[in-house]
């Protein structure tokens, strides 16, 4: 029991430190110009409503940055994740 109970507690503290790491990177991209999560009146967005902002935002980010890009188009999936952790990282 005591084993089970040690490592639920290393699994939390592991969980803990990912989810301020999120946060940590998803407050750097507030600042630089992600959309918020909430709308006007304080309520948490839908799913797709995000989702359509955050790609509206990506599209215009890459637009704007590398007009002789190869890459031009609305990117999804993994190339979605790297033009924004990308963008983090700069």
């Amino acid at each position: 029991m005591r084993t089970y109970v040690q490592t639920l507690e290393r699994k939390c503290q592991e969980m803990q430190a990912e989810i301020s790491t999120f946060k940590e990177e998803f407050s750097m991209l507030q600042s630089k110009g992600l959309p918020s999560l909430l709308t006007s009146n304080g309520r948490l967005l839908t799913h797709e409503q995000y989702a359509h902002m955050v790609n509206t935002y990506v599209s215009n980010q890459i637009t704007a940055s590398s007009s002789s890009s190869e890459n031009i188009g609305l990117p999804s999936g993994q190339v979605l994740y790297d033009r924004i952790r990308e963008f983090v990282l700069h």
